[in-house]
């Protein structure tokens, strides 16, 4: 069984938090840059106007770090894939934005 609190942990860890930060930065502009995904378009300009909030990066690392191959030796490339497909579920989870 895998070790939940070593997940939680990830979640702490600054590195990993800068990639995701800047990762789901990049996920933002872009869907901000399609027209068919206007439904996301409150989290992504909220991911844009407010680059520094810890209350969406604290959402998305629970996310990131869930997928298995996230480690703190992550690429970037994989914190990106890992954020671009759950960004859409965040997008509906606050929908209030």
């Amino acid at each position: 069984m895998e070790n939940l609190s070593s997940r939680y942990d990830l979640t702490q860890n600054e590195k990993l938090r800068v990639v995701a930060r800047m990762a789901t930065i990049k996920a933002a502009n872009d869907v901000l840059a399609d027209t068919s995904k206007e439904q996301q378009f409150p989290f992504a300009r909220f991911v844009i106007r407010e680059p520094l909030n810890n209350y969406w990066l604290d959402q998305m690392m629970f996310s990131v770090v869930s997928n298995p191959v996230i480690t703190e030796d992550a690429t970037d490339n994989d914190i990106q894939f890992t954020v671009n497909s759950v960004f859409q579920k965040h997008a509906l989870a606050n929908t209030n934005l």
